[in-house]
């Protein structure tokens, strides 16, 4: 990626301490509008693609949200990369600004979307946390037939970086954060080069200081943590624009 993350992403925004973003999901395009305005600068919607039966319906979503908002991110939703394919077809579409991809597909997605001219889009590799916090795990392979690997984190990360993807995807266990895990992931990631951390699954209200926090103290220039179920209402599915606005608050205060 010739531009840094910075150029391309954060001067779009008004992200707290230079450094900090959220990236917060929607169920429709009001509840997006709603959110945005609650992000107020400090962060970008995403939508989710297992939500919809093709890439063109994931597209068609993905250009209206950005019509009204700007600056969107596409989701796999749920780390399910079996929708891997259907956010390459519909970034190619729709050219958000963010999307997210599996660790093995990364690469393969930005040449996707390099060889069709649409080069700002900044992808994340996912990996995710395994039971040694010197490693990751990397699933690969079809749904209901995936295979595990396991790679320590400095191969994962070197690797990420030698197919020039700038940002990882960290995420944790349902057991909840494990913040020495994510030391290790963002000092490695700092070391191999990628600009972006992005920390995912579980993080709260009551957690997220703490999360930024240890990404930043570890050396990563610019963190994008997910935030997602914290946030939205169970009973309707749509995420919650005063949660939102809380929580951006919650950290302008730590770290402005």
């Amino acid at each position: 990626m010739e531009e840094s993350i910075l150029n391309i992403l954060f001067s779009r925004l008004k992200p707290i301490n230079s450094r900090i973003l959220f990236l917060v999901p929607a169920l429709n395009i009001d509840n997006a509008i709603k959110v945005n305005q609650a992000l107020n600068g400090a962060g970008l919607v995403a939508v989710s693609a297992n939500k919809y039966s093709s890439a063109e319906s994931l597209a068609q979503e993905a250009k209206q949200m950005q019509d009204k908002l700007g600056v969107i991110s596409i989701a796999l939703g749920e780390a399910d990369f079996s929708q891997a394919e259907k956010v390459i077809k519909a970034a190619l579409l729709s050219k958000p600004d963010h999307i997210n991809q599996p660790f093995e597909l990364s690469g393969y997605a930005q040449g996707r979307l390099h060889q069709a001219g649409v080069k700002h889009t900044i992808i994340n590799a996912l990996v995710q946390e395994a039971n040694r916090e010197d490693q990751v795990i990397i699933k690969i392979g079809k749904k209901n037939a995936e295979r595990i690997i396991t790679l320590q984190i400095r191969d994962a990360m070197e690797l990420i970086s030698g197919w020039g993807i700038k940002s990882v995807k960290a995420q944790f266990t349902k057991k909840g954060v494990n913040f020495n895990w994510l030391a290790n992931i963002t000092r490695a990631a700092k070391e191999a080069g990628l600009e972006l951390v992005e920390p995912s699954s579980g993080i709260t209200e009551e957690n997220i200081n703490e999360v930024i926090n240890t990404g930043l103290k570890c050396g990563c220039a610019f963190i994008l943590p997910h935030v997602f179920s914290s946030l939205i209402d169970k009973s309707t599915g749509l995420t919650k624009p005063e949660a939102v606005s809380r929580m951006v608050e919650l950290v302008r205060q730590r770290f402005i």
